[in-house]
């Protein structure tokens, strides 16, 4: 009876939420809530942007399935979404690109900074959070880690669809 209650408890224990002040997106800072899920390997990092009106909390089972693949799981919550409000002044709706690159750059950075990770980075992401993802590739927001794969589901997409044209790519 109480079994569907104690496996969602169970899974949150595997995963490290914490809050990350963010510089340089209001005047007065912002804290932005962060969780990761899994621990640092070969297979290196997921960063997984969330849509537009998710929360990183909305993708348990994704997140475990890539857990017990070997990768850790890195995702974050846009200003104003999740419980409480945490950056004061700028809401979602007058959210940029810019912001979303200080904010992503400045979670994978701290993440990888707690606990290093050898292996490489993915970007993944759910509708808009497809198409940040996609930009983030295209404009090389993570310049000195290299992405090496994406993974888009139903990718809100406005941007060329193949992001690694100018690379050379293998596929396994």
């Amino acid at each position: 009876m109480f079994l569907p209650l104690v496996l969602p408890l169970l899974a949150l224990a595997a995963s490290d939420n914490f809050t990350l002040p963010i510089a340089g997106v209001t005047p007065r800072g912002c804290d932005i809530d962060v969780r990761v899920q899994g621990k640092p390997g070969p297979k290196g990092d997921v960063l997984f942007f969330p849509g537009f009106a998710d929360c990183k909390d909305n993708h348990d089972p994704l997140f475990q399935a890539w857990e017990r693949k070997g990768f850790r799981v890195i995702s974050f919550n846009y200003p104003e979404h999740g419980k409480e409000p945490k950056c004061k002044g700028l809401v979602f709706d007058t959210l940029r690109m810019k912001h979303i690159k200080t904010i992503a750059k400045q979670v994978e950075a701290s993440v990888r900074n707690r606990t290093p990770s050898s292996g490489p980075l993915t970007l993944a992401g759910w509708s808009t959070g497809g198409l940040i993802a996609a930009k983030a590739e295209q404009e090389e927001w993570f310049s000195d880690r290299k992405p090496q794969a994406m993974v888009l589901f139903a990718p809100a997409v406005s941007v060329d669809l193949n992001p690694f044209k100018n690379r050379e790519v293998s596929v396994e």
